[in-house]
């Protein structure tokens, strides 16, 4: 799409620019509600849920002891460890996985109800604005815990490295970096002139990478298999990656699952 046509979606870009519009298949995930979703599903098949962090991993007497937080235990046979980030910051296991872990900053525009009834319509976008040259995503208004109606945006200018558990921890405390959410919105402001926003709020996240762009996959110890690596792009396929645990976990491989690359460590 050029020119007039995408003034159809609800953006105003700049002169010159083209972009490819996804109208079947598409859209945005509520990772709240997706969370919850996965859960249910997961308890109604049978498995127990136990809302605490792991402090600890040890293989004894055949055997996977956990420490949970608070000093109760669990022990398992198999554990997939799917901690995202964390599991190269916290030392849970013996040898850390081959993970970047970078910092990321969200911006969102809060929105009333009149100003996202009017852009009910409009679409997730990515986009590479130049400048500043970086890319950012748009989620379209989207109703919060608190009640508020919020668009959001994320994109970095700059890569942040993560270094221990604690790093990630003050990051997710200090809520993002006040000066990259002023410059997503800015852009937000550029893509959306007429919005009216009634107030700003920035937020602060991590994504870890791998070296291959693909989640890994497999078992690393004795009883001991990891699921991680989502390269800030796995939500929307998180169940199918889920199942590849699940694969590994009960004996199997991912790789044999008919991918055409490899997700082993």
């Amino acid at each position: 799409m050029r020119g007039g046509d995408l003034m159809q979606m609800g953006y105003s870009f700049p002169a010159g620019t083209a972009a490819v519009v996804e109208a079947g298949d598409a859209g945005f995930i509520d990772p709240r509600a997706l969370v919850r979703a996965q859960i249910t599903a997961a308890t109604r098949a049978g498995v127990g849920h136990i809302p605490s962090a792991v402090r600890g991993i040890a293989q004894r007497d055949g055997h996977i002891h956990l420490t949970l937080e608070g000093g109760d235990g669990v022990v398992a046979r198999q554990v997939l460890l799917a901690t995202g980030g964390y599991a190269a910051l916290d030392g849970l296991l013996d040898v850390a996985p081959p993970l970047t872990v970078y910092a990321r900053t969200i911006a969102m525009a809060h929105v009333s109800e009149a100003t996202a009834q009017r852009l009910r319509a409009l679409p997730a976008l990515i986009w590479r604005p130049d400048p500043p040259g970086f890319y950012v995503y748009v989620v379209p208004p989207a109703r919060y815990p608190d009640g508020s109606l919020r668009i959001k945006i994320g994109g970095d200018p700059v890569d942040r490295l993560l270094h221990g558990a604690e790093a990630a921890n003050d990051w997710f405390r200090g809520g993002g970096a006040a000066e990259v959410a002023a410059q997503q919105i800015d852009i937000l402001r550029g893509l959306l002139p007429d919005m009216e926003i009634a107030a700003i709020s920035h937020g602060a996240c991590i994504i870890s990478d791998t070296a291959s762009g693909l989640p890994i996959i497999g078992r690393v110890a004795p009883g001991i298999s990891v699921l991680l690596g989502g390269n800030g792009a796995a939500a929307k396929s998180s169940d199918e990656i889920g199942r590849l645990g699940a694969v590994t976990l009960t004996g199997g491989s991912a790789d044999d699952e008919g991918y055409a690359r490899k997700f082993a460590p």
